[in-house]
């Protein structure tokens, strides 16, 4: 308990500190380029990559003479500088100065880009080492994964949320840590057992969190084993109150659970697991997450049977 809530305090603090570095970068580019044109009285003003790919234009409208070009400092780029009347070496430097100014807070930008994505390699590194340890959860994460996207877009979900449940569903068990791998591979479990079970979908949720303004999986990661029927944990939300994204992965995780060996069971088939899906429609599962499942339950056997037979896993050796 003490260790959660100093991580969720750790996790605050590197969150903010991330979001004041990384967020608004276009609204921060609008009002930019908004304080030159209203400081020089420019009638109009670009902001466009050296390649000129255009980010941000302040008067469309405008038609005037281009007077100047200004490229952007430690950046990818360049003002173009729209007046009726050249400018003044003042105009020139309080100009240059302002795009300085810019050039250090894109710099500031890319260096947390970095920050964020050496965070991210350093959840999978420690997602892949935790399955690891374990042989009877390897490659757990890849099928969840390939499940959950295969059935998004079965879903027709956007683009944006299918690669969000994507990196939501390959880090769905990063709250498994310490004990709990071996606890998850008992025959039976006691009630402290099933009480240490019950945190990891917030304590994974806390670990996601400082990238969770990047990367939206904090929910998937938190929510992951509710159930529509209410019956589930950590909070025993059901139906609507769960999101959809985390409803898909649950399917999957169940769908990789139920037909993984364990030191306690052998693996169910796929026709099995498919059986206890069906019937498990309104109480453990959304039926239309079930139902775009059965639509391409087949093609992802394949694909499944695949991941499988690259595990050196006995049975499918």
């Amino acid at each position: 308990s003490k260790g959660g809530e100093a991580l969720l305090n750790i996790s605050k603090g590197t969150s903010v500190s991330l979001m004041k570095l990384q967020m608004d970068k276009y609204q921060f580019f609008k009002f930019f380029i908004a304080l030159i044109v209203k400081v020089t009285k420019a009638t109009n003003a670009k902001l466009l990559t050296k390649d000129d790919e255009l980010i941000f234009e302040y008067d469309p409208k405008s038609h005037t003479k281009l007077q100047k070009v200004f490229y952007i400092r430690n950046s990818p780029y360049k003002l173009e500088y729209y007046n009726q009347e050249p400018l003044d070496i003042e105009q020139t430097t309080q100009v240059g100065s302002f795009l300085d100014m810019a050039g250090t807070f894109l710099t500031n930008i890319d260096k947390s880009s970095e920050m964020v994505q050496n965070y991210l390699n350093l959840l999978n590194f420690t997602n892949e080492a935790v399955e690891l340890e374990n042989k009877y959860y390897k490659n757990h994460s890849l099928i969840v994964q390939t499940i959950s996207v295969e059935v998004a877009k079965s879903l027709f979900l956007s683009e944006h949320e299918i690669d969000t449940i994507s990196l939501g569903a390959r880090l769905h068990d990063i709250g498994v840590i310490g004990d709990l791998l071996a606890i998850l591979d008992k025959s039976e479990l006691g009630n402290k057992d099933m009480d240490l079970i019950k945190e990891h979908p917030l304590i994974g949720s806390i670990m996601v969190e400082p990238i969770n303004h990047i990367y939206p999986i904090s929910d998937i990661i938190k929510y992951h084993h509710e159930r529509f029927d209410g019956r589930g944990y950590p909070l025993g939300l059901k139906e609507s109150q769960i999101p959809i994204s985390a409803q898909i992965v649950a399917l999957g995780e169940f769908y990789a659970g139920m037909t993984s060996e364990r030191s306690y069971k052998e693996g169910a088939t796929h026709e099995k697991a498919v059986e206890k899906m069906i019937e498990l429609k309104e109480k453990m599962f959304n039926p239309i997450v079930v139902d775009a499942f059965l639509d391409i339950e087949k093609s992802l056997k394949i694909k499944i049977d695949k991941i499988k037979g690259t595990s050196n896993n006995p049975r499918h050796s």
